[in-house]
């Protein structure tokens, strides 16, 4: 489903899609993890396959600036965040 979703991505002229479980909340993107910043919380999906070498940096670096929180993410809460990226 991964090659799949990038397929369709980079045939939209996307580089990059994002994601969802059967409860179409977001569990990651098809590079990597995808995070959410609202004020001084940094979102990542429950659940999400983030807990890796790639993603654990970015949860290091934040952790002295931002609470970490693992929530459910929908497409809503992408577009309302202060920044999202993957």
């Amino acid at each position: 489903h991964v090659v799949q979703a990038k397929r369709h991505a980079l045939q939209h002229g996307c580089l990059e899609a994002l994601l969802e479980n059967w409860n179409r909340e977001v569990v990651s993107a098809t590079e990597g993890a995808a995070f959410a910043v609202t004020g001084d919380r940094l979102t990542v999906g429950v659940g999400a396959a983030c807990w890796d070498d790639e993603a654990m940096p970015v949860i290091d670096l934040t952790a002295d600036r931002l609470a970490l929180t693992e929530a459910p993410l929908r497409t809503a809460d992408l577009l309302a965040a202060d920044e999202v990226f993957i």
